[in-house]
């Protein structure tokens, strides 16, 4: 959508990729090839680490979550989180994971902070040494608005949850391209929510089909660049 382009063929991520591109106006009367390949950049997951002596600690909790933050959206989501937590009471661990490009943003990193200082969960600030991908190796839960972070948690087998607000789906309409809903959630691989009650929800019910259908959608196979390539070579030919 930022380009007015109408291009011969589209190498797109995923199912939900497909759609947007065949519901795209201005490719009505050339609709381009279309192949899903996955993302290349998302074959570097394959060799993600588990760091042992974070993944040591976040066993020993029942429930594991790790905040992706991002803009004045984080808001709402760590507030609706440690809500839901605290009024759960369960053995938990948030471990959060701010963007540090608001890390000098006083107006937004004090409130979160003092936000997280009422949780009854454990809160575990892990240092810029352990990456977020290694983290989400460990986490079952992973949380944010609109984050890439959600796409790779469905790739390292976290849950990914979007917490959505009035604030998130203005911030992610105007980032998206004017989508409101993160795309995996409508792929069914990720759960939208945005109350403490529907989190919950989350929560009590069970999420085995939630890893299989990320697993499926999402397969951390290391062949996203190859099949880039074969689509390309087949176009040539």
């Amino acid at each position: 959508s930022r380009s007015s382009a109408v291009p011969n063929f589209i190498c797109t991520l995923d199912g939900p990729g497909l759609i947007r591109i065949n519901h795209y106006d201005p490719y009505y009367q050339s609709m381009p090839r279309i192949h899903i390949t996955g993302n290349p950049s998302w074959d570097a997951l394959t060799k993600v680490p588990v760091d042992l002596r974070l993944d040591d600690i976040v066993h020993q909790f029942e429930e594991t979550f790790l905040i992706a933050g991002q803009d004045e959206s984080t808001t709402p989501l760590i507030q609706g989180l440690v809500e839901t937590l605290n009024a759960r009471g369960s053995n938990s661990l948030i471990i959060p994971r701010l963007h540090p490009k608001f890390m000098d943003r006083a107006d937004l990193i004090g409130p979160w902070r003092a936000t997280l200082a009422k949780a009854k969960s454990h809160v575990l600030w892990v240092p810029p040494s352990i990456s977020t991908q290694s983290i989400m190796r460990s986490v079952k839960t992973t949380v944010s608005i609109y984050s890439n972070a959600l796409v790779e948690a469905a790739i390292l087998g976290s849950a990914p949850v979007s917490w959505t607000s009035e604030i998130g789906r203005q911030k992610m309409g105007a980032a998206l391209g004017g989508i409101e809903r993160f795309p995996l959630v409508e792929a069914g691989c990720a759960v939208e929510v945005s109350t403490p009650d529907e989190f919950a929800a989350f929560l009590g019910a069970s999420n085995n089909q939630l890893h299989l259908r990320c697993a499926h959608n999402y397969p951390n196979n290391g062949g996203n660049a190859e099949r880039v390539v074969a689509a390309i070579e087949a176009e040539l030919k």
